[in-house]
């Protein structure tokens, strides 16, 4: 998410230009709901066995997978802030896309980027400048929300940016660089960015 530069007044930033984005992931109201809903259960799929989970997750997520309506309002008061926003995920372009339109974001994002679409990995922090550059920035002014560690501490690091990790209750590893702010949810992440008149500030 890149913050707001200036006294740069957020209602003439322009319009997210996605058409970069859109090549690979069409408009939802010319994809069929069950391709998304295939597309969004092959992510899960994959996601579990990475993680070791039983068969039993694959349709607790499927299910719960939405994006709640108050997260939504919060990322578009961030627009109406000066905010760009963005998101960087690992994976195949069908199945993150899939569960991006199933959530609903790509209509409140000014870009994203996939792993499998640019040929590069978190937490390699080429995807992160990749990144802003799709969302017409750059990584001045950074910050990175996520609650897995490794990409959360490693990655942001590297490029600069500043960090904010969801910890979900769990405990930061001891031997990692601590994240710059720690916070339960997206729900909290969000907020804080909302206090913020520029990355630097303190709280």
């Amino acid at each position: 998410m890149h913050a707001p530069r200036g006294q740069r007044d957020p209602r003439n930033w322009p319009s997210p230009d996605r058409s970069a984005n859109r090549r690979w992931c069409p408009s939802t109201s010319t994809t069929p709901s069950w391709t998304v809903r295939r597309g969004l259960r092959h992510w899960v799929e994959e996601f579990t066995r990475e993680w070791g989970l039983g068969t039993t997750a694959v349709e607790w997520i499927v299910e719960a997978d939405d994006c709640p309506q108050h997260v939504l309002d919060q990322i578009t008061g961030l627009r109406e802030s000066g905010w760009r926003v963005g998101v960087v995920t690992n994976g195949l372009t069908l199945t993150q896309g899939a569960v991006l339109e199933h959530t609903g974001l790509v209509r409140y994002l000014y870009g994203w980027c996939i792993s499998e679409e640019v040929d590069v990995r978190k937490p390699d922090p080429g995807i992160f400048a990749l990144a802003a550059e799709l969302c017409g920035s750059d990584l001045t002014a950074v910050w990175m929300c996520g609650d897995s560690p490794m990409p959360t501490s490693s990655a942001p690091g590297r490029a600069g940016l500043y960090t904010i990790w969801i910890r979900h209750g769990r405990t930061w590893p001891a031997f990692m660089p601590q994240p710059g702010r720690t916070v339960d949810s997206i729900t909290e992440a969000l907020q804080a960015l909302l206090r913020l008149c520029s990355p630097v500030s303190s709280g």
